[in-house]
């Protein structure tokens, strides 16, 4: 196993005395993407199958974490535009722009031009 996993049964969370508190972190290509954190209100253990189980879901994770956060990156840039481009009033009379926000998404545009 690359990374030791902690289980703490002494957690303690304000109006409850005692908790389970498990830490899992998310790990692509050696590098901390996050922590998957599961608690119970009451105490108990973990199995070894609930363990394999999560510590398979936090390897398949690690990466996809990684991968929306890279996307995000080229993403969030794309929607900033076209977030500045539709507070513009501009683009309500520009024939050009007005096929952009139709071209993206047809059925929306319908709903929007029956307002109009």
């Amino acid at each position: 196993m690359p990374f030791s996993t902690r289980v703490s049964n002494t957690f303690r969370k304000p109006g409850r005395t005692r908790t389970t508190h498990l830490g899992l972190p998310l790990f692509d290509r050696g590098v901390l993407q996050g922590v998957i954190v599961v608690q119970t209100v009451e105490p108990r253990k973990f199995s070894s199958d609930e363990m394999r189980m999560l510590l398979t879901a936090a390897g398949q994770l690690g990466p996809l974490v990684s991968t929306v956060r890279a996307l995000e990156q080229h993403v969030a840039p794309a929607h900033d535009r076209l977030r500045m481009l539709a507070a513009n009033l501009w683009w309500s009379w520009d024939a050009e722009t007005v096929s952009i926000f139709r071209d993206l998404d047809p059925v929306r545009w319908r709903r929007h031009a029956a307002y109009r």
